[in-house]
């Protein structure tokens, strides 16, 4: 579906992924403890075992699945209908600015996303920088991802009402804020956070994830809104 309820339906499933993404960080945390010269990937195999059965059930439930393809099922309908080849179906598509735009954002929007939790996860743990505990370092990555699920609920609650253009004028402003206060904000000014002191910069930085929940929806709705029948090569 496409206008409102379009980034709705959209929303709504980004927030299974955020659940996942809330709960893997916290979950890694505590399954390494302290970062030692004896740290290794097998520390986190039960993790590693469990996503490859995500996997599988995944693989089994798309399988199943008989997922309608609208555009499709209209062109095949219309027989009689010019056909069009894949590169001018493209060409199609790209000839909408909202398109072009849309994959520059979208391109741009996930190296934020998931950098910001990256970095600041990287700057937490590095014994040369502020040392805190790799647990205590994931809980706090955690709580992006979680407020990246809260995001994605509400906007999925209200999303029916709330244009894709007002939720992304909204969040990438508050966004913008919240960047300039995590890179200035002196590192002196710290919160004990789990026994651990922690700068306020940092959960500035981990507040990003309200902002960044709604992004993925909203580009990907007025990416290919209002492309007709090349909605489907647009995606």
């Amino acid at each position: 579906g496409g206008g409102n309820r379009g980034n709705q339906l959209i929303q709504l499933g980004g927030s299974c992924n955020s659940l996942a993404a809330t709960i893997v960080p916290v979950f890694a945390g505590y399954l390494i403890g302290e970062v030692t010269e004896k740290t290794q990937v097998a520390d986190v195999n039960l993790a590693l075992f469990i996503a490859m059965a995500i996997f599988a059930l995944a693989f089994v439930i798309i399988f199943f699945s008989q997922i309608p393809e609208p555009e499709l099922e209209a062109a095949a309908a219309a027989a009689d209908a010019p056909k069009e080849g894949t590169m001018e179906s493209i060409k199609g598509a790209l000839s909408h600015r909202n398109l072009v735009f849309g994959i520059i954002a979208i391109f741009l929007y996930v190296g934020i996303e998931v950098g910001i939790p990256n970095v600041a996860n990287l700057y937490m743990t590095d014994v040369n920088g502020l040392n805190i505990a790799t647990a205590v370092a994931g809980t706090l990555v955690g709580a992006y991802w979680l407020l990246m699920l809260c995001g994605r609920l509400i906007a999925g609650a209200i999303g029916g009402k709330v244009s894709s253009r007002a939720m992304m004028v909204t969040v990438s402003s508050l966004g913008i804020v919240f960047i300039i206060l995590g890179m200035f904000l002196p590192e002196s000014l710290t919160m004990s956070i789990l026994g651990a002191t922690v700068p306020v910069g940092v959960l500035f930085l981990m507040a990003c994830g309200i902002c960044t929940s709604v992004m993925w929806g909203a580009i990907f709705n007025l990416a290919v809104e209002g492309l007709g029948k090349y909605t489907s090569i647009a995606s």
